[in-house]
């Protein structure tokens, strides 16, 4: 009796420690839905995410059914004016990140063109600014980051202990709750967050990204928008008057991202 006792002292620590362990694994996943104001582009117009997560893989994924439609005016060359309707794309933007093998994709359409981009390796470097506050139920701490030529200030939370977060935002010791850049560009803040979602579900959504068929390099992208901004600074140029001085490095004022490869 009193050696199987020990036995079971011996090994209780061990079991502590697995149950622990699954605790946490289960408690890293869930869904997260956001919503965007983006007063870069469309002045107000918002838009909705989705973060599906597990311990290996998060995706954000865009939400074209909730979508706030509006309507872009374009003063065309001729007089005419050309009015589009936004967004108008009809497949969803994503963020895709794998952890194990830190790597990630995102998706873009110029042109009408959807297209999949591998991302480059870019570790963010986040500074605590000592405040907290609440986002529900969460308690969240106050960082700030330098990503990609502008200053964004997010509310993360260490209760959900998973490095990532809404677009490309990620390297915190807890799940980012919400964004806000320097000038107010975009905002992103979490509406529902699901802890308890089925896991088979959430595993069907990420395996729709985990093998594209088709993907492109980052440098072909900055390709793809070095030919965007060169269109649309001749467009843009052919409007000004007389005497204006003409437009250039154009896509700082519709790229939400500075890239110094593009300088």
């Amino acid at each position: 009796m009193t050696v199987t006792i020990l036995k079971l002292l011996r090994i209780l620590p061990l079991l502590v420690i697995l149950v622990s362990t699954n605790v946490i694994c289960q408690n890293n996943i869930g869904i997260v839905e956001y919503q965007e104001t983006d007063e870069f582009n469309y002045k107000g117009i918002k838009s909705f995410y989705t973060l599906y997560f597990d311990n290996n893989y998060s995706l954000y994924e865009e939400n074209l059914n909730k979508a706030t439609f509006g309507e872009m005016d374009f003063n065309e060359s001729d007089g005419t004016i050309t009015t589009i309707k936004l967004p108008y794309r009809d497949k969803p933007k994503f963020n895709f990140f794998d952890f194990k093998n830190n790597s990630s994709m995102f998706s873009i359409s110029p042109f009408g063109n959807y297209t999949i981009v591998n991302d480059k390796d870019e570790k963010i470097s986040w500074s605590l600014m000592g405040e907290t506050k609440k986002i529900g139920n969460f308690e969240c701490q106050k960082a700030k980051a330098h990503f990609r030529g502008r200053n964004y200030y997010v509310w993360f939370t260490t209760e959900i202990p998973l490095s990532t977060g809404p677009w490309k935002l990620n390297g915190l010791s807890g799940l980012i709750l919400e964004v806000q850049e320097e000038n107010g560009l975009i905002h992103i803040i979490a509406t529902s967050i699901n802890l308890k979602a089925e896991n088979a579900y959430i595993q069907k959504k990420i395996g729709q990204y985990t093998n594209p068929k088709t993907t492109i390099s980052f440098k072909d992208y900055l390709k793809i928008l070095t030919d965007f901004d060169q269109k649309y600074e001749r467009i843009m140029n052919s409007k000004l008057s007389k005497g204006q001085s003409p437009i250039t490095d154009s896509y700082s004022f519709w790229s939400l991202e500075l890239y110094p490869e593009m300088n």
